[in-house]
């Protein structure tokens, strides 16, 4: 994803750029790659997208983009609202830039920019540290054209959450190329690996068990890998600092959460779990997990009903999901008995 030379124009004729400076109201953030020509293989967009406490908003209209080269690039930050997920107070700027590489090789395009916001649970003195992103560019003859995977969902920033969260960007990559996902620190001297959170290496799903409220920061990586000739290259990395919220937590007994047309039962079950929806036939997804977040279970039904045999699960709580498109018709907690 980039954006257009003409729509930055545009934007600065009308002034909806931010005016922001040197302050504690930095969030997270992205940098994203792309190439807009089909005929120059050394010719790149870039797009940072940061994420503000608008609280703390001051003069600070540009930002540094650092393309691995030598070169730098100073960008305006425009502000963007397009984001389905926002309306808490966090705003969100989208900078947009291009560069001609000289040469084939590995590039780490960067951005360092002011102060992240104060009381970030596992950085501490997160206040005292700079907020720097990154992403990971390999140019090569043999790998042909490549472009970031980008993200389907906005970052989340605020959750009323369970005793299991469960999340995923949904990264697309227009390439056609695999996806992996790991977890990765962010880029300041003292941040700290969240003990209960993980990530799936394979789908992506980040699962973590909070047990405070606070501000969490979680590096989430995505490698490219492309199949040329039978041999598998890493041709891109792209990551997402994302800083989550959880606002409270909810007890194992209270994390019911359902579409009045959704029933599930019986509960507790021993050999099959039936589902009814009441008001559509649209495809539906099941996704069961343990308390370890282990997804056990992942099934697509249609219909008003839908049964699963869960004889082979061993006893104890487990955690649904039932999703219609994109939407979380129903969560809750099951037992096995």
């Amino acid at each position: 994803m980039f954006l257009d030379k003409k729509i930055l124009l545009t934007k600065l004729s009308v002034g909806l750029f931010i005016t922001v400076g040197f302050s504690q109201d930095l969030r997270s953030g992205e940098i994203s790659v792309s190439q807009p020509s089909t005929t120059n293989p050394f010719y790149h967009a870039a797009t940072i997208t940061i994420h503000y406490d608008s609280v703390a908003l001051i003069n600070r209209p540009t930002l540094l983009l650092n393309w691995g080269d030598g070169t730098i690039d100073t960008l305006p930050r425009i502000i963007n609202h397009t984001c389905a997920l926002y309306g808490t107070g966090i705003l969100r700027s989208m900078s947009g830039g291009f560069h001609t590489y000289s040469n084939y090789g590995s590039y780490v395009i960067s951005c360092l920019d002011s102060f992240l916001v104060p009381d970030i649970t596992n950085i501490s003195n997160s206040g005292n540290e700079k907020l720097r992103l990154e992403a990971y560019l390999v140019i090569n003859p043999t790998y042909g054209y490549n472009s970031s995977p980008v993200f389907t969902y906005c970052q989340e920033v605020s959750i009323n959450c369970c005793p299991l969260w469960i999340y995923n960007p949904i990264a697309v990559d227009s390439d056609g190329d695999s996806l992996s996902y790991e977890l990765v620190p962010w880029y300041t001297s003292n941040y700290s690996f969240i003990p209960a959170l993980s990530v799936n290496s394979v789908t992506g799903d980040l699962i973590m068990s909070p047990t405070s409220v606070g501000k969490f920061a979680i590096g989430y990586q995505v490698k490219e890998w492309r199949n040329i000739a039978n041999q598998i290259y890493h041709i891109g990395t792209t990551t997402r600092q994302m800083l989550v919220n959880f606002v409270s937590l909810t007890s194992v007994n209270d994390i019911e959460m359902s579409d009045t047309n959704v029933q599930i039962y019986p509960n507790p079950a021993s050999d099959n779990l039936t589902i009814e929806i009441f008001s559509s036939s649209e495809k539906k997804e099941l996704t069961i997990y343990n308390t370890l977040g282990e997804k056990i279970l992942s099934e697509s039904f249609s219909g008003q009903n839908h049964s699963v045999n869960v004889s082979a699960f061993a006893n104890g709580i487990y955690f649904y999901e039932v999703w219609e498109k994109l939407n979380l018709i129903a969560k809750g907690k099951i037992m096995i008995e």
